[in-house]
């Protein structure tokens, strides 16, 4: 429980402060982003249950954590590399790499389906998409 807790606080602590106030809502009262906060934690522990939800579909936990991890760890991986490596490397650059690699994985799951699974949420959910499209 207490590492679900130290998230959840991380979760909202980080989006009220470092996004919403300093780019979506500068130099509001204190009052309004204790309520943005609250409703980011609100935000936050319904969709860490939705998740909870998902992974049961899973066979196993380390399925559903190499999943995760490959939309999210590996671009943001490569853009640690990048950033660290090359002088060239922005702030915008890194942005758009990170979406990049987010979407790139995205298509991959969407594309591939394993052997024997029976959800789409397993992979393969662009197929149906891609064999109604006429030839």
């Amino acid at each position: 429980m207490s590492g679900m807790a130290g998230n959840v606080t991380a979760f909202n602590t980080v989006f009220t402060y470092d996004i919403y106030q300093s780019y979506v809502s500068p130099g509001k009262s204190d009052k309004h982003y204790l309520t943005v906060g609250h409703m980011a934690t609100i935000f936050g522990i319904i969709v860490s249950i939705l998740t909870a939800f998902v992974a049961r579909m899973f066979n196993n936990i380390m399925d559903f954590l190499q999943l995760i991890f490959a939309f999210i760890n590996a671009p943001l991986f490569a853009t640690f590399l990048l950033g660290m490596f090359s002088k060239r490397t922005t702030g915008h650059g890194a942005f758009y790499g990170l979406l990049g690699g987010t979407v790139a994985a995205a298509l991959h799951h969407g594309l591939t389906i394993p052997i024997g699974a029976s959800s789409f949420i397993k992979g393969g959910w662009l197929g149906p998409i891609i064999h109604t499209i006429p030839q």
